[in-house]
């Protein structure tokens, strides 16, 4: 995992891969998101967007889209927030249910076309990974 998210001067990211498990946006927070592409990619991260944007790869998403971490600051934390519930931005990747109007209900995708939307938390995708090269 990256000492210093965010800061471009670290970023030398590789997309590693899509998970073949597929999740809904209940990762078990972001520990629990980055331990679910090391399971399949040892070293590996959650992707964020701009891992995946800076790894300048041709490789795109399944069908569907895959999941992918929102900006985060130089300290880690997020800089926005997807997939909890209501108010608790703290729990960011722990909210697996449908959208129902409040804050937070949805995640960030990379679609098939290399671009990103959001997504409910009830959609199940593969996590896009990436690593340090």
């Amino acid at each position: 995992m990256p000492g210093t998210f965010g800061d471009s001067s670290w970023n030398d990211g590789n997309l590693h891969g899509f998970t073949t498990a597929k999740s809904k946006g209940n990762l078990g927070g972001s520990p629990g998101a980055n331990s679910k592409c090391s399971a399949e990619f040892p070293g590996s991260w959650l992707c964020t967007e701009a891992d995946y944007d800076l790894a300048n790869t041709t490789i795109g998403p399944p069908v569907g889209g895959a999941w992918v971490d929102l900006p985060r600051n130089t300290d880690g934390t997020c800089r926005f927030y997807g997939c909890y519930y209501g108010n608790t931005t703290s729990a960011v990747w722990s909210y697996g249910g449908q959208q129902t109007g409040n804050s937070g209900q949805s995640g960030a995708v990379l679609t098939v076309a290399g671009d990103y939307t959001y997504a409910g938390c009830d959609r199940v995708l593969p996590l896009a990974c990436c690593a340090r090269r």
